[in-house]
């Protein structure tokens, strides 16, 4: 349990948080007000893609035999990660989780 709360921790040190601070990044060099937005909407894909790429691989590995229905795959995706987004989302608006200071003032 504790190695599995450790696992998910460091994939978004290490993985999801860069590729939205970078997205967000990128996107306020046009407007720099929009740095935050974008970097939530940069967390979300990436969460969409890493979860479309993880339940690709598990089909891979246990429905070889079955033919796979790409549509409900990333529909599944997607609605998954969108789930996922607006609970961290609430955890925020209520004070469970705290946005690093550095995020609100670029």
């Amino acid at each position: 349990m504790i190695s599995d709360r450790l696992f998910f921790v460091q994939t978004h040190k290490i993985a999801l948080l860069p590729i939205a601070l970078l997205f967000g990044y990128l996107v306020s060099w046009a407007k720099p007000n929009w740095f935050l937005p974008f970097t939530i909407i940069g967390y979300w894909l990436s969460n969409v893609l890493g979860i479309v790429m993880m339940q690709m691989g598990a089909m891979d590995m246990f429905l070889t035999e079955e033919k796979r229905n790409l549509k409900r795959d990333l529909l599944l995706g997607l609605g998954g990660s969108t789930v996922y987004t607006v609970v961290v989302g609430l955890l925020v608006y209520f004070h469970i989780l705290e946005i690093p200071a550095f995020l609100l003032n670029p």
